[in-house]
C-alpha cells in the first residue's frame, strides 16, 4: 500500500465516521437496535461507535477501524444509505485489501 492510498483510505474512513456521527443526531432518542447480545438504544449505540472510531484513526487504525465499525453495525443491521456507505467502500478499495467487509457494505445498504 502506497502513502497517498494509506492517506486516502484514512480521509474516506473519516468521511464515512463523519455520515455516521451526523446519522447519529438525527435518530429518535426511542430508536432501539437489537443483537445476539441485548438491546440498545440506537443514538447512544452509533455514538459509542464513532467515539471508537475516532480513537483508533487518532492513532493511526482506520482500516481497523472501519471494519470494526461495518462489523458492529452488521450485528445489529443498522441500513444505511448507499450514499453513506460510498466513503466506507471507497476506503476499502483504497486499502487494497482483500477484506470481506466489502460483503458486509452490500449487507448495509437499505
Amino acid at each position: 500500500m502506497n502513502i497517498l492510498s494509506k492517506h486516502t483510505g484514512a480521509q474516506k474512513t473519516v468521511e464515512f465516521i463523519d455520515h455516521l456521527a451526523r446519522l447519529a443526531q438525527e435518530i429518535p432518542p426511542d430508536q432501539m437496535l437489537n443483537d445476539a447480545a441485548g438491546s440498545y438504544i440506537a443514538k447512544e449505540y452509533l455514538e459509542g461507535i464513532v467515539q471508537s472510531a475516532r480513537e483508533l484513526i487518532a492513532h493511526r487504525e482506520w482500516l481497523i477501524d472501519l471494519e470494526n465499525t461495518l462489523e458492529n453495525l452488521y450485528e445489529v443491521d443498522f441500513r444505511m444509505d448507499a450514499e453513506i456507505l460510498a466513503s466506507a467502500e471507497a476506503a476499502l478499495k483504497l486499502a487494497a485489501t482483500a477484506s470481506s467487509q466489502m460483503e458486509l457494505i452490500a449487507l448495509l445498504r437499505k
